[in-house]
């Protein structure tokens, strides 16, 4: 039967990512503690997950907790007792709480793994409270809110951690490819992976999934492509007329050269977006990768009322 909150046998393996769970096993089994961090995208809790599935399936006891918007110490560790069967209302003094947990009949919780906590929060209980978390006798596996680790360290905290502060790290490029290329064969396109969908990524799986579904969605609607056909992909990989940096995109480029012959644009003004083709939520993706590859820049207007507008123009070198 599975522990509540853990996922189940089944799910499909995380590429590249082999080596941080295997660091994180071998922690946590000789009674250490791991906080997991790396940029947004990364895989995260994904990762977290895997770990859980695996602890659980090894035998290990384990509990998984969302620690998301919990800005309270004292709440956290009440969501982490409830996980071990116990409960303890009516204070948020955490010494107090550990030493009324010594008539309480906790359940098996060897593990707990702890997603998305935030800075304050971790650096309270892991930082202020580490002497008294000991009492618990189990592991922690956390994963932090941010690509620094830093803030998560100060307070104290550090000495809690020690050598379980691991990476999440970018995938690299054969190890991007191969996430691509499964995407693509699941939703039937059995062409050449386009480079562009691997460069763009930078190795951030979410965003190389996002790339993936961007381009599926663009030979579904040019009806064909998805059967194996490399025709579709001269059009995606076409280049725009003048030279753009880091080898933008098609998306990326169509929308640059249309800042570049009709000026600047802001999502409130609906033309652009009915000109393009694309929906909101792919005009603000495509135009705010261009202000971080400095293509173009982004502004605010203010108006005679309400919030003052964004504007995108492109950047004057």
């Amino acid at each position: 039967m599975p522990l509540p909150g853990v996922p189940e046998a089944g799910h499909p393996a995380l590429i590249g990512r082999d080596t941080v769970i295997d660091r994180v096993l071998r922690t946590v089994s000789l009674g250490g503690n791991v906080l997991l961090f790396g940029a947004d995208g990364s895989g995260r809790t994904a990762l977290l997950h895997e770990i859980a599935r695996r602890l659980a399936l090894g035998g290990q006891p384990v509990g998984l907790v969302d620690g998301s918007r919990v800005h309270d110490a004292a709440r956290l560790l009440n969501l982490v007792l409830r996980v071990r069967g116990a409960t303890v209302a009516g204070t948020d003094d955490i010494p107090a709480m550990l030493v009324d947990l010594g008539s309480v009949a906790l359940a098996p919780a060897h593990v707990v793994c702890l997603d998305d906590v935030e800075v304050e929060t971790a650096q309270e209980l892991f930082g202020r409270w580490r002497r008294h978390l000991w009492r618990l006798g189990i592991s922690w596996v956390v994963v932090g809110g941010a690509e620094d680790p830093t803030p998560y360290l100060d307070a104290g905290a550090d000495a809690w951690w020690e050598d379980g502060v691991l990476p999440v790290p970018p995938l690299d490029q054969a190890e991007a490819r191969e996430l691509a290329a499964q995407r693509l064969q699941e939703a039937g396109f059995q062409g050449e992976c386009p480079g562009e969908l691997i460069d763009g990524a930078r190795g951030n799986p979410r965003d190389l999934v996002r790339r993936v579904r961007s381009f599926l969605l663009t030979q579904s609607e040019a009806g064909t492509g998805l059967r194996g056909s490399a025709e579709p992909l001269a059009r995606w990989t076409g280049r725009a007329s003048v030279a753009l940096p880091d080898e933008l995109s098609a998306d990326d480029a169509r929308l640059a050269a249309l800042v570049r012959s009709s000026g600047p644009f802001s999502l409130a003004d609906r033309t652009l977006p009915a000109e393009l083709g694309w929906a909101y939520g792919k005009v603000h993706r495509v135009a705010n990768e261009l202000v971080r590859r400095g293509v173009l820049t982004r502004t605010e207007a203010p108006g005679e009322i309400g919030r003052p507008r964004v504007v995108y123009s492109l950047t004057v070198a």
